[in-house]
């Protein structure tokens, strides 16, 4: 079977959005955005996929790169330590 099963497209989409729009991090790097195929956003642009439909190749790893904002590593920016412990003990209750 090509990519991800409708469960765990579903799992994944979901937790995607959570990550986006929990405000638990500072940053969010959407790679998915990076690579995906218009076309069909469950899978890869073929440009980008090395084949096996799960991991890019050189040139999405490239994409993926590019697509990183830098500012987001600026000093002055809030430290995620604090967020990423809030975020695992919640997960731990």
């Amino acid at each position: 079977m090509r990519g991800l099963s409708s469960e765990r497209e579903a799992n994944r989409v979901a937790l995607n959005t959570w990550i986006k729009r929990s405000g638990t991090y500072d940053g969010v790097i959407d790679f998915a955005r990076a690579t995906r195929d218009p076309a069909d956003t469950r899978r890869f642009l073929p440009t980008y996929d090395s084949g096996d439909h799960l991991h890019p190749k050189d040139a999405g790893y490239k994409a993926m790169a590019e697509s990183i904002d830098l500012k987001l590593f600026m000093r002055g920016r809030p430290c995620v330590a604090g967020n990423f412990l809030r975020a695992r003990r919640s997960l731990s209750n």
